[in-house]
């Protein structure tokens, strides 16, 4: 008898130990899940200090540049999604005029150096040297040297800054992707700069197994794709995904490009404004209200969030319950929206993802952003996602191997 209670005893205390032991190991992964996304904060800050941020010429003190989109893609590692416009368009723009105000600075200096080479052809017929020539060498070479110089702060970016990030395996990568914007060079146009190392290299680096020289061997970068079917059939794609959204709902994206990833897959890019404005509604017979200001902690250790509406005297006035429940019935419906947008990109995927020529084995994803417009609401969790599918299982739909509700179960949804 005292031998069986000895042996029950001995077996609770063993599955208490083990009770424990999980729990411990539990709060270890969410505290190192944790500390991964906050190292991915502080390298996408890092990042846009490095390549992107741009100090105004015309404006001392005043940056040009947009902060860095970071994904943590299963299969792959970390990715950086950024925007780089030519040095040209620094030299006489100010910082956060429109895109469109960029292209249309371009075309007019397109026009100008157009009609200068009319004015100089004669000129140079009869021998004489056309200054338009080495204004455009001038112009092309300033661009070549913001590239090697790009390359050059992304190399000491992966040296200097990744090894701080300590929570990815040997065979993960990290990658940053530069869509380059409003560039002159035709090589550059309409371009990726993709540069990817794996984790392994940084950590050989950073225990000086291997030499500087065989650590930059190990980056790979790739400046533009050459036209292949995979290149034609992501073209095509993103047309897809661009016309195929609910017009009664959603614009059409106001940006949209795929790159190729080798041996990962495709990544495709969206901005898609909502219909949804922003403006907040407040029921109140005081007629001169003018700011409504909005303090957001979105991290995700702490959630905290309030709302401050003030009069044309600076003077806080109190919102009502009735204002507060019209605010949640609006985050409701604009969060039922995102929901929709969901279903309708990955009707989308199921439909035409077959038609992607990659290998069975790599990812489809699809990056969507809906928080970098002024139609959208930029404290909204779900207003950036990441929609994410293995291509074979988008091949086994196509071929009725498997039912819609059982490819829906393969897709990874992530927001960030």
């Amino acid at each position: 008898m005292n031998n069986t209670i000895k042996k029950m005893i001995k077996g609770m205390v063993i599955s208490v130990i083990l009770l424990i032991s999980i729990n411990v190991l539990a709060q270890e992964s969410i505290i190192e899940e944790k500390r991964l996304h906050r190292d991915m904060r502080i390298m996408g800050g890092i990042l846009g200090k490095l390549i992107v941020e741009e100090e105004n010429t015309h404006y001392p003190g005043y940056y040009i540049g947009m902060s860095p989109n970071i994904m943590l893609l299963k299969g792959f590692g970390i990715v950086f999604y950024t925007h780089k416009s030519s040095p040209l368009s620094n030299d006489f723009l100010f910082g956060g005029i429109s895109r469109n105000m960029k292209k249309s600075y371009m075309k007019t200096l397109e026009n100008f150096l157009v009609m200068q080479y009319e004015e100089k052809s004669l000129e140079s017929k009869k021998g004489k040297k056309s200054d338009i020539d080495s204004t455009e060498i001038k112009m092309l070479q300033k661009e070549n040297e913001a590239i090697e110089t790009l390359k050059d702060n992304i190399i000491c970016f992966f040296k200097k800054y990744v090894p701080a990030i300590r929570q990815l395996k040997d065979d993960d990568r990290i990658a940053i992707i530069v869509k380059l914007d409003n560039w002159r060079n035709k090589k550059y146009q309409d371009s990726f700069l993709k540069a990817m190392v794996t984790k392994q290299a940084v950590d050989l680096y950073r225990k000086n197994r291997i030499s500087y020289a065989d650590f930059q061997k190990r980056i790979v970068f790739q400046l533009r794709e050459e036209k292949s079917d995979i290149t034609k059939d992501i073209d095509i794609m993103s047309e897809i995904l661009s016309r195929g959204l609910d017009s009664s709902t959603y614009w059409r994206p106001s940006s949209y490009r795929g790159t190729y990833m080798e041996n990962f897959g495709v990544i495709f890019f969206l901005n898609i404004p909502s219909r949804f404005l922003t403006l907040s509604i407040v029921s109140t017979d005081t007629p001169d209200v003018v700011l409504t200001k909005t303090i957001t902690n979105s991290s995700k250790e702490y959630q905290t969030s309030k709302e401050e509406i003030f009069d044309l005297k600076g003077k806080l006035i109190t919102i009502t319950e009735k204002e507060k429940k019209k605010k949640k019935d609006r985050e409701k419906e604009i969060n039922k929206s995102i929901k929709e947008l969901q279903d309708e990109l990955f009707d989308l995927l199921a439909s035409y993802g077959h038609t992607l020529r990659i290998k069975p084995e790599e990812w489809v994803v699809l990056n969507v952003n809906m928080g970098n417009n002024l139609f959208y609401p930029r404290n909204s969790d779900n207003s950036h996602f990441i929609l994410q599918i293995k291509k074979k299982y988008l091949d086994y739909y196509y071929k009725g191997t498997i039912t819609i509700d059982e490819l829906r179960k393969k897709l990874i949804v992530q927001t960030i």
